[in-house]
């Protein structure tokens, strides 16, 4: 089969397009592989890609002979820098937060007591960070290596809270609080039986009743410790969801405020991309169109939209192949070129395996996404080795 990959500007109907520079399943077309039958095809084609895959054999026009466009080397020194400097100072933030963290919620479990001031300096220094660096904060979400797994998961649910918040042009103090509220959101999970918590088979009706408790626990365990009543809002609400669909109230709409809202989207996100007994991690790109398909249903559609544009269509971490069948893990997105990010490309394979760090979005560059990934067997050693031996090089 003759295969000419064209730019979309030299489409014309009567052309076989056979694939396209990004997955079909982004675009409003219903079949993968069709003929151009009219110019409101065309223009959707130029309104999604930039070049196209045309099956000369199956096509009624002839096709242009058009080499493949060179490269253009992009100097990405600056960003190698910043992910230097962010991979230490945000990584020492977050582990201060980490601490905070564990300790917290061990003086919870056993004395039902927080310290507020114990917090405060770990939550303020993984603000600066954070704000610091951007890039690097998306990409250390990628990395589970923490043996509290709710601690984790609680530290990159501030993490992403204070980025919506920071994308939102929320007030200081409004991120300061989301920041804490994204911090403190599952401790009611203290209060639950940990074989409850690890269990792989499916819950019986009684089980997830008491899941469905552990908001109010948590609110009940935080009352009396000195928190903004907002703060312990987010706290017991954030399960609930805009059709009445959440727990433990059933609330719907505008009986949710907006910081809630937040959290339980970040929440979302950050429980459906991490490995837990019986569920297998999802890949950054699929709770994205998870997220999407229930805008409007579950999630607030602006706050969605939101997100995406703040993480990307391919977050940080997210394992994609290429045009040319190469492998390779997404670093970082830009809102004007959320479908060529910048990419980490796999080149050999065992000890002889590197990783070299190119920009999709430069206007000549040959390679483009084809398919999606599963996430690496063991991802966080993935994203470690990136990490060490190109980001921080």
């Amino acid at each position: 089969m003759a295969v000419q990959y064209i730019p979309v500007e030299a489409l014309q109907p009567g052309h076989y397009v056979s694939a396209l520079d990004r997955p079909w399943v982004e675009t409003p077309f219903l079949f993968q592989g069709f003929e151009i039958t009219s110019h409101n095809e065309l223009e959707t084609l130029r309104t999604y890609c930039r070049h196209v895959w045309v099956d000369c054999e199956r096509s009624r026009v002839a096709v242009e002979t058009a080499s493949r466009p060179e490269a253009t080397c992009s100097d990405l020194a600056p960003l190698k820098r910043q992910f230097k400097d962010g991979l230490e100072a945000l990584g020492q933030a977050r582990e201060m937060a980490l601490d905070a963290c564990t300790r917290v919620n061990t003086r919870l479990r056993k004395y039902s007591q927080l310290d507020l001031d114990e917090l405060a300096p770990a939550v303020t220094e993984l603000h600066t960070q954070v704000t610091a660096y951007p890039q690097v904060a998306r990409w250390l979400l990628t990395l589970r290596e923490h043996e509290d797994t709710l601690a984790e998961h609680s530290v990159n649910v501030c993490t992403l809270a204070i980025m919506m918040g920071q994308a939102l042009k929320m007030e200081t103090w409004q991120q300061a609080e989301m920041a804490l509220g994204g911090l403190l959101h599952d401790v009611g999970k203290l209060c639950l039986p940990p074989r409850l918590l690890s269990k792989q088979a499916p819950l019986s009706s009684t089980e997830w009743k008491q899941i469905q408790q552990a908001p109010v626990y948590g609110h009940k365990l935080l009352q009396d410790c000195g928190l903004h009543p907002r703060v312990l809002t987010m706290v017991r609400n954030h399960q609930e969801r805009l059709d009445g669909s959440g727990f433990p109230d059933g609330l719907r709409g505008e009986q949710i405020e907006q910081p809630v809202r937040v959290i339980g989207l970040v929440n979302a996100y950050d429980a459906m991309t991490m490995s837990r007994p019986g569920f297998p991690a999802m890949s950054g790109y699929r709770a994205m169109l998870e997220l999407a398909r229930q805008a409007g249903h579950r999630w607030d559609p602006e706050l969605v939209q939101s997100f995406v544009l703040l993480m990307g269509i391919y977050p940080a971490g997210t394992c994609v192949s290429l045009d040319n069948g190469s492998r390779a893990v997404v670093v970082d997105s830009k809102p004007e070129a959320r479908l060529n990010p910048i990419i980490a490309m796999r080149r050999g394979n065992g000890a002889k395996t590197r990783w070299n760090l190119t920009d999709l979005s430069l206007p000549r560059h040959p390679r483009r996404i084809r398919s999606l990934d599963p996430p690496d067997w063991d991802h966080s050693r993935l994203m470690r080795f990136i990490s060490d031996q190109l980001l921080a090089a």
